[in-house]
């Protein structure tokens, strides 16, 4: 595996890998801005282009640089505006936004782009380092697992709320019954669909993130007719921001640790993690 992870790194830092790279960060940069769009749906956009490219390599470095960079760019509207870009930054609204508002969005937005690419590196070296181990592990996993892992995400929603334990528990039952909308993935068996073949894939979580942040906002702003930050100028703290993720060099680790490991989880991915985290 060592030498099969050298031989792909020697691959990828060749000019020509390299150029396709940053190409693919380019446009998944652009893409990041636009809210509701992210990665996947990039990804499927630009298939029909990469598959007249003969070299596999180039193919891989052009679509994990575009895949890669969705969550940190779509950092911006979810600060900015309070419209998450992706399902992997909607809990990036909850301190991010409001920082905007306060004429810190510069602080918020360089705090983000730093942790995201720390906590990129980190995962990849995790998994470098314990693939061996979890990947039998990952593939054990079955029904029950799934089921004590929901329970275990509902209850940390309750304690996470506060004093309002009862709510919080609500809230993620809720979320759960959402979530069971369309068609069941291993029977095909349709589940409080209705009839209605927009429900058959699920309701997306990226649409309910835009209608609970983006929506009232746009109201609030249309109502009062003024701009987002109470300050005047977008704010000069890119270098606090970089100062704060290593302020909090242990919360830092502990999502990452948190990340990597919901990452390894069949079925989840960043827009678990980060609600976790």
């Amino acid at each position: 595996m060592i030498e099969a992870a050298l031989q792909g790194l020697a691959g990828v830092l060749q000019p020509e890998a390299l150029t396709f790279m940053c190409l693919g960060v380019l446009i998944g940069s652009l893409v990041g801005f636009l809210p509701g769009i992210g990665g996947p749906s990039t990804l499927a956009i630009m298939l029909p282009f990469v598959m007249t490219m003969k070299d596999p390599l180039l193919v891989i470095a052009l679509l994990v640089g575009m895949d890669a960079v969705g969550n940190t760019a779509s950092a911006f509207t979810s600060i900015l505006i309070s419209v998450p870009g992706s399902s992997g930054s909607q809990a990036t609204i909850l301190d991010g936004y409001p920082m905007a508002k306060r004429g810190e969005a510069a602080r918020a937005l360089s705090a983000s782009f730093v942790a995201s690419l720390l906590g990129g590196l980190f995962g990849a070296l995790v998994l470098f380092a314990s693939l061996p181990v979890l990947r039998p592990i990952v593939l054990a996993f079955s029904s029950p697992e799934f089921f004590i892992l929901t329970l275990w995400g509902v209850s940390m929603v309750g304690i996470l709320s506060g004093n309002a334990p009862i709510k919080g528990l609500l809230a993620g039952i809720v979320g759960v019954l959402i979530a069971t909308v369309g068609l069941d993935a291993k029977s095909g068996i349709e589940r409080y669909a209705f009839d209605v073949s927009y429900l058959w894939e699920g309701i997306d979580l990226v649409l309910v993130a835009l209608g609970l942040f983006g929506i009232p906002e746009v109201i609030d702003l249309a109502s009062r007719k003024t701009s987002i930050s109470k300050a005047e100028e977008f704010g000069s703290g890119y270098v606090e921001g970089i100062k704060d993720v290593f302020r909090h060099w242990w919360l830092l680790i502990r999502t990452s640790i948190v990340g990597a490991w919901v990452g390894f989880l069949p079925g989840l991915g960043s827009s678990v993690a980060e609600w976790f985290a």
